[in-house]
């Protein structure tokens, strides 16, 4: 799922929301992917309407990355975001995959950018991996003709050495 956009001021998404989680719960995946836009301004009202459309039985399987809606619009939406969500970049193994949540948002900026420091840990994380396939998934779709983020090229440069089978974005609704 991508681009939620959670707002107290919609009750009809949340119910929306709510039957597309017990639907994709039903399914009884290894795992979601949530690629970020969870909320509209990055409220904390937000991210609670947002949970409560999540069975109970589904919330430990979701994972998300943070969307520019996560962190535009408050100086404190991406602290609000990790305490919430818990830090980004991350990793998992589920299904035969090696699975990488990125954030390459910037704090009050609409592009992103993931700098030195996680794409070497994104290398990292990579190597560790070994030859199980990956995948990535993030917020902004990267290249053709999105220049969302700034620092794309290397970005795929960094991943060309490995298997990465599938980058998941959001963002273009």
């Amino acid at each position: 799922v991508t681009d939620t956009h959670s707002n107290v001021d919609d009750p009809t998404r949340h119910a929306l929301l709510s039957r597309i989680f017990a639907a994709i719960d039903a399914t009884d995946p290894d795992f979601v992917l949530n690629c970020g836009d969870i909320t509209e301004y990055g409220s904390r009202g937000e991210i609670d309407a947002y949970l409560a459309t999540i069975p109970d039985s589904l919330q430990p399987r979701v994972r998300h990355v943070p969307g520019n809606h996560e962190v535009r619009w408050d100086v404190h939406g991406a602290e609000l975001y990790r305490e919430v969500f818990g830090p980004a970049p991350f990793s998992f193994d589920a299904g035969g995959l090696h699975v990488v949540g990125l954030d390459p948002t910037t704090l009050l900026q609409e592009p992103g950018l993931f700098g030195p420091e996680d794409l070497a840990w994104l290398d990292r994380d990579l190597r560790r991996a070994g030859q199980r396939p990956s995948v990535l998934f993030l917020h902004y779709p990267l290249s053709a003709h999105y220049y969302y983020v700034n620092d794309q090229d290397v970005f795929l440069e960094t991943i060309a050495p490995y298997p990465v089978r599938a980058i998941f974005a959001g963002h273009i609704h």
